[in-house]
């Protein structure tokens, strides 16, 4: 039998250090999605986050590894919700649709992250800020990882049209975001409610079987 390691628990300064960085990311997430990431300055965040300049710095190296942190570490959430929601879900066309709620309920629950997504988040875009925009496409890389196994199986299975499925997933991402893209400048969100089901309804009615 194999011993399980077991992580011991944080510490009070460990408890408090984690949550001083997780507020000042929410207060940089709100200040990114107001003034974008270019105009925003570490005394913006300062302000909006109550913490000093130099208290900032204990936690972030820079407002570049703020934004790698912002994104990971919401990305990294996410991610661990889409394999959350897929746990013992055989079909893979409802493991898409599972990955499809669990996509749209983190936006639901995080609308500054939204708006700062929409407004900065451009992987290819970027051109004038390739260190970012890489770093961007690593981690949107894995979710059109997930979705093109799923679509494979899916289309093995006989559940959706025979299209390649990095492409299905590439389609999928991108009717999201621009859907959600457009709530979020037509201040039209409710992904809460039956508009979602516009996404599954408009993709989903080519290649559905």
């Amino acid at each position: 039998m194999k011993n399980v390691k077991t992580q011991r628990p944080l510490t009070r300064r460990e408890r408090e250090r984690a949550r001083h960085r997780q507020e000042i990311l929410d207060a940089s997430c709100q200040v990114f999605s107001e003034k974008g990431y270019k105009s925003t300055t570490i005394a913006d965040i300062s302000k909006r986050s109550e913490f000093s300049i130099a208290s900032i710095y204990k936690h972030f190296e820079s407002k570049e590894d703020i934004y790698h942190s912002l994104i990971e570490d919401t990305l990294e959430m996410a991610y661990g919700q889409l394999e959350e929601a897929v746990e013992g879900v055989e079909s893979p066309l409802q493991e898409i649709h599972n990955g499809i709620d669990a996509i749209l309920d983190l936006f639901a629950e995080n609308r500054a992250f939204l708006e700062f997504l929409v407004a900065e988040y451009r992987p290819s875009a970027d051109l004038d800020e390739k260190p970012l925009a890489r770093k961007s496409m690593d981690s949107y890389r894995r979710f059109l990882e997930f979705f093109a196994e799923r679509f494979e199986r899916a289309v093995q299975a006989g559940e959706v049209a025979d299209f390649p499925p990095i492409y299905l997933a590439i389609g999928l991402l991108g009717n999201i975001f621009t859907m959600t893209s457009y709530w979020i400048y037509f201040d039209a969100l409710d992904l809460a409610k039956a508009e979602r089901g516009l996404i599954k309804d408009i993709f989903f009615s080519k290649i559905a079987l």
